[in-house]
């Protein structure tokens, strides 16, 4: 990534990122780089590299980290989002959390075809949800998929933003504009709202 100083530590990133955010937050970054500001491209790139390398850390398919580095498909997905913006929908504050992720499925899912492999093998499976599963267990990722779907935008970003990428409150609330005891009580009804909407839905199937 241009500008991105490959001598500086993981932590040291994420530390300058996070700093910069009252500043410059995400969505008005996006918006510059859409417009075309070269600096601001290069911050997107200084904040979310880190970010990404991290959640994407554990996470590669088998079959595919036999022939290729996780760090690669990283990079490669987070300039393809770089580089596609005009095509990013802003909709939600913290929304580019989801936009990454994607983008590095789908980078997986190239990546597949490439070796001639079925790309089935990536449909939202336990490799993609990494410390979720762990939390969860195999038997609830299903659950969780069914839930994360039936939320808005906005909620399923708080959720990816914590438990995904593992941000911290008070790194949510500058991706949101809000305040950490702010989010943490807005997550904590997501959930609530996640487990009796799984409820309903056992009690509909029993």
């Amino acid at each position: 990534t241009r500008g991105v100083n490959s001598g500086m530590s993981e932590s040291v990133l994420v530390r300058s990122a996070v700093g910069a955010a009252p500043m410059h937050t995400t969505m008005r970054l996006i918006r510059r780089t859409i417009g075309g500001d070269g600096d601001a491209r290069e911050q997107l790139a200084r904040r979310f590299l880190p970010m990404l390398s991290r959640w994407a850390r554990g996470r590669m398919p088998r079959q595919v980290g036999e022939a290729v580095e996780t760090q690669d498909l990283v990079q490669i997905s987070l300039l393809r989002a770089l580089d596609r913006l005009n095509d990013f929908e802003i909709r939600a504050k913290g929304g580019f959390f989801g936009y990454l992720r994607q983008s590095f499925v789908n980078a997986v899912r190239d990546e597949l075809r490439r070796q001639g492999r079925a790309c089935g093998a990536v449909h939202d499976g336990d490799w993609l949800l990494g410390p979720v599963a762990e939390i969860v267990g195999p038997e609830r990722l299903a659950i969780y998929h069914q839930t994360l779907a039936g939320l808005t935008r906005s909620e399923q970003e708080l959720v990816l933003m914590r438990f995904e990428f593992g941000l911290s409150f008070a790194e949510m609330a500058l991706e949101v504009g809000s305040t950490a005891e702010a989010v943490r009580k807005r997550l904590a009804r997501i959930l609530l709202s996640m487990a009796m909407s799984h409820g309903v839905e056992h009690e509909k199937s029993s």
